[in-house]
């Protein structure tokens, strides 16, 4: 499968992954009381919800996952929840823009959405990437440190 567009773009996806679940928080509760869901399946979908933009803020930040992130006790999500989530959101992201095609921001959402749920499934994962990114950054970091000029005049 070929990357979708944006699928580089963490910020992007960050943001996204934040008001696809804040659409969420805003919405379930006219849907719980009108009888469409129950009370335990928006605090379901809430917490995955948030799972995902969490991971996702953490990776576009560069900073280390979350510790409760795969811990549903905790607030967490398992991929596969995740997976099916991400789906759902890409299918709904999509249908509105298509029936809006006019709408430009829609369709950088679901195209957005689109790349949420590619990098889902992609090996290595974007956490992966982020952390190897963040290990290099230390690692460069300590290396500039350990040949700066103060450090090679202290060992001369």
């Amino acid at each position: 499968m070929t990357a979708p567009r944006y699928h580089h773009d963490r910020p992007a996806l960050s943001w996204v992954a934040g008001f696809l679940h804040q659409q969420r928080v805003v919405g379930y509760p006219d849907l719980i009381s009108d009888g469409t869901i129950t009370q335990a399946t928006a605090d379901r979908a809430l917490r995955i919800s948030n799972a995902i933009a969490a991971d996702w803020t953490a990776i576009a930040e560069l900073q280390p996952e979350p510790d409760w992130i795969h811990d549903v006790d905790r607030g967490g999500a398992h991929q596969r929840e995740r997976i099916d989530t991400l789906t759902a959101m890409a299918t709904r992201c999509r249908r509105t823009a298509d029936s809006k095609p006019d709408d430009a921001e829609l369709g950088a959402i679901a195209d957005v959405a689109d790349a949420l749920l590619w990098w889902e499934t992609q090996r290595p994962s974007a956490r992966f990437l982020a952390d190897m990114t963040i290990a290099l950054r230390a690692r460069a970091a300590t290396d500039r440190a350990a040949f700066s000029p103060a450090s090679l005049g202290a060992a001369a």
